[in-house]
């Protein structure tokens, strides 16, 4: 790394010097002369050089990897009152494609909810869990934090990201597992002597980490023989948002019930409808009705 005139007084172990020997590894071999020079003497325009030689072989998404880096060193010199002519702030990350993973079918959901036994205190909780995330596409940290005191049938208040709270409805079916859901806990945790507020507990009482959350949801895909998605609580709330909208909801009211600060990320997942609206379009066409009639073994059905 260049020297300059202020001596670092952080330690090699921080998280900042480690970004910084990653990023300037990278981009040393795409603009070695930037590194033969005084970090003071380095400008945005030798960084946008080093990213532009990134570009070449490398995805925006990993490009943006670096850039968070190298900002994040920038920052660290400033801190440590290095002598910079390079604003972090002037350093910009590339455009990435918006994708929408891939979400679950409605076979996809009723095996996944079929996996977990609910003769089990356990599997009953997996199936509840599961079925709230579907039913409302609450996020993993939400679920995680809900208790008994949260639900107020048909509704559940959640605390979002930034400590926001919102409320969330049921569905009737919703209900009713939400309810079988509570009398047998109550009935479980008495037997066993255990107190706990948590609406879905580990064995102790606690609140599920989320590996476990993972973990059950990864099982339930497992036995449910779902290939080529990776299921996640990410998953199930996509698939919440992108059923949402095929079933006739609004992208504001989609905004409303899964926390989005603003209509951007809901606008994601009505692009991806958009999409689906397209191929039944070429499917459900006047034409294509005609060719299913002249030709109903070859032509695939609205």
């Amino acid at each position: 790394m260049p020297s300059s005139s202020t001596s670092p007084t952080a330690t090699p172990g921080t998280s900042a010097l480690r970004h910084a020997v990653g990023t300037a590894t990278v981009f040393a071999g795409y603009f070695p002369p930037v590194w033969d020079r005084p970090l003071s003497s380095v400008t945005v325009a030798d960084a946008r050089q080093c990213l532009a030689g990134l570009q070449g072989d490398r995805a925006p998404s990993t490009v943006n990897g670096y850039i968070r880096s190298l900002k994040a060193f920038l920052n660290w010199a400033d801190r440590e009152g290095y002598e910079l002519s390079i604003d972090a702030r002037k350093v910009s990350r590339l455009k990435e494609p918006q994708r929408v993973p891939p979400t679950l079918t409605a076979e996809q959901i009723a095996s996944m909810l079929a996996a977990p036994s609910e003769r089990t205190f356990l599997g009953l909780r997996d199936f509840t869990m599961m079925a709230l995330m579907l039913d409302s596409g609450i996020r993993l940290g939400e679920v995680r934090g809900l208790e008994v005191g949260d639900v107020s049938i048909p509704f559940v208040q959640v605390v979002g990201k930034g400590n926001k709270q919102r409320t969330v409805a049921m569905s009737p079916a919703m209900q009713g597992h939400l309810r079988r859901w509570l009398r047998a806990r109550e009935a479980t945790l008495a037997k066993a002597g255990v107190k706990t507020p948590v609406l879905f507990p580990s064995r102790t009482g606690g609140a599920l980490g989320p590996k476990g959350v993972h973990g059950l949801i990864r099982k339930a895909a497992q036995a449910a023989g779902i290939e080529r998605v990776r299921v996640s609580p990410h998953t199930m709330r996509y698939t919440f948002a992108t059923h949402f909208l095929r079933n006739g909801g609004s992208i504001v009211s989609l905004q409303q019930v899964m926390g989005h600060t603003t209509l951007a990320m809901s606008r994601r997942y009505a692009a991806m409808v958009d999409e689906d609206a397209f191929e039944e379009s070429m499917r459900c066409s006047p034409l294509a009705a005609v060719r299913r009639h002249l030709s109903p073994t070859t032509a695939s059905r609205c």
